[in-house]
């Protein structure tokens, strides 16, 4: 996970970073011994205008494994998601927005964070998943895990996905630019 920062925005202060790892990670036995993906977040602190946030990103693990996710998730919000001033946080969270795969999504929103994507009414914005190989001819997303939130002094004002649709259309794959596509959203701090 990294945080990119395009120098030279007018009124753009970057006052501290940090990175870490989370306590609970899902390790696989393999013959040559103990395998993790080492899931982890990294923050931004800063200034823009003179009004204080913290972007943040992580994530988490897979579905399959949801305790160790829904830990994750609470690892989360009581660490990296916590800060003065507003808070913005994206990432791959892996928990479905519509509930169905595991809890972590509801952790996250149910008293904290503020799905930036909930400003479309009910347009799903799926971002998961076109097929590895992204070879796919027809788009198989089917639930959105691809997460923007936000909480305290700030405000979505729209959301919106990116690289959602072929970019390719000749015979010759790759037929996506990624298995999941982007979202992008503009968010007002207050």
């Amino acid at each position: 996970d990294v945080i990119l920062v395009k120098q030279g925005v007018p009124g753009l202060k970057i006052t501290a970073a940090q990175s870490g790892r989370y306590a609970t990670q899902l390790y696989v036995e393999t013959p040559v011994g103990a395998l993790t993906f080492d899931r982890g977040w990294a923050y931004a602190d800063g200034t823009f205008q003179g009004k204080k946030f913290r972007f943040v990103n992580t994530h988490l693990e897979e579905e399959t494994s949801p305790a160790i996710q829904e830990a994750q998730a609470r690892e989360f919000l009581a660490g990296p998601a916590k800060a003065g001033g507003a808070v913005i946080a994206v990432g791959d969270f892996n928990s479905a927005a519509d509930g169905s795969n595991t809890g972590s999504y509801a952790l996250l929103t149910k008293s904290y964070f503020r799905d930036a994507w909930n400003v479309n009414g009910g347009d799903p914005g799926y971002t998961c998943c076109q097929d590895a190989t992204l070879t796919n001819p027809d788009s198989m997303l089917y639930e959105r895990i691809d997460l923007i939130l936000t909480h305290a002094a700030s405000r979505t004002l729209d959301a919106r996905l990116v690289n959602d649709v072929p970019f390719f259309n000749g015979a010759t794959p790759p037929l996506w630019p990624s298995d999941h596509p982007g979202i992008v959203a503009t968010i007002r701090i207050h």
